[in-house]
């Protein structure tokens, strides 16, 4: 078995680290669309790793053929950006915002180097004290992270499709543009933004124009609800 495979499974039947990036998010969307439409100015804010997304195996959206964490990891960046393009499609008043955040000084790694034990203890002190402190000086700190977070949350650079009100978020300061969405037609984006870890929107990929082309997001879409359905019969 590869080492980065696992076979761990919900008490729904649904691949774990799948469901964490994929399911419970898009859940967490989807049951709070009536607050969404409720709100003057809506917005969703997934981090993730937009632009980031590649080809995925549209016959096991599931990933329940190869329960490894590459394929999850895959999957679940593409499934969400067309996901999100589907959302907008009947939710134009809400932005979908689908972000990259880079590689984040949480401590996470050194905590979890500090855990290892017997034979693996001595690599894991190597990387706390020799690797990590360099990687860290490429890294963002969690206080930037923060501030990134909240901009991309309120500013008005990420308008959604059909703006409810006037104000779409914080005006923008002179010079600051509006961001370019995941997808353009006739000059109108469609409110579903791609951004990299500097906020600013991903370029277009050939994956997701093919996707697009062949009506992907619809499939991905019709199999997410089918998943929490049946995850809801399991559990009931």
């Amino acid at each position: 078995m590869d080492i980065l495979t696992i076979c761990l499974e919900s008490a729904e039947g649904i691949d774990i680290p799948h469901a964490l990036r994929y399911y419970s998010r898009l859940r967490f969307v989807y049951d709070l669309l009536p607050l969404l439409t409720a709100s003057p100015v809506p917005r969703v804010v997934t981090i993730l790793a937009g632009g980031q997304e590649s080809a995925i195996d549209v016959n096991d959206l599931e990933v329940k053929n190869d329960f490894s964490l590459m394929k999850a990891a895959g999957n679940g960046t593409t499934q969400t950006t067309l996901a999100l393009e589907e959302l907008a499609k009947s939710y134009p008043s809400i932005t979908f915002i689908h972000k990259y955040p880079g590689f984040v000084n949480t401590g996470v790694l050194d905590r979890l180097m500090a855990t290892a034990k017997g034979v693996y203890a001595i690599p894991a002190t190597l990387v706390r004290w020799a690797i990590l402190p360099i990687v860290n000086l490429f890294s963002t700190s969690v206080d930037e992270a923060g501030e990134r977070g909240v901009f991309i949350a309120t500013s008005a650079r990420y308008p959604p499709a059909n703006p409810k009100t006037d104000s779409v978020g914080v005006p923008l300061l002179q010079g600051v543009q509006v961001a370019e969405s995941s997808m353009v037609k006739d000059g109108e984006g469609n409110g579903v933004y791609r951004l990299g870890a500097d906020d600013e929107s991903a370029p277009d990929s050939a994956v997701l124009t093919g996707y697009r082309l062949d009506n992907v997001g619809r499939t991905v879409w019709e199999e997410t609800q089918a998943v929490w359905d049946r995850a809801l019969e399991r559990s009931g």
